[in-house]
């Protein structure tokens, strides 16, 4: 039965990875076809984002030369590393994981 239990935990577990990497991969595709600037606020509005994380953000993801939903998330969350409070690096961090995943409808809206 332990081999069973750990045979079944180990696929539920691949096959979320594999559902995760599907997502991540999904927003590499995600190409930001708007202002980059009027993406970013918007996405700012969605999450609650202040202007000058919106700032920082922008910078990253300029910096970072990919701009699709996956450098998006990838901006917030390194911009998460230069915010002060623990408690809101730790938020923006989630923001990142909350922005690769949205729906698809939301991300056309922001993207518009």
């Amino acid at each position: 039965m332990l081999k069973l239990r750990d045979t079944t935990l180990a696929a539920i577990e691949e096959a979320r990875f594999a559902q995760i990497v599907g997502r991540l991969q999904d927003a590499t595709h995600a190409r930001i076809t708007g202002r980059v600037q009027d993406v970013i606020e918007l996405t700012g509005k969605a999450y609650d984002i202040s202007p000058p994380e919106q700032d920082s953000i922008l910078n990253y993801l300029i910096q970072g030369g990919d701009l699709s939903l996956y450098g998006l998330t990838n901006a917030i969350t390194r911009a998460s590393q230069d915010v002060d409070s623990y408690d809101r690096a730790t938020a923006l961090e989630s923001i990142g994981w909350q922005v690769a995943t949205m729906p698809e409808a939301q991300w056309k809206e922001i993207n518009a």
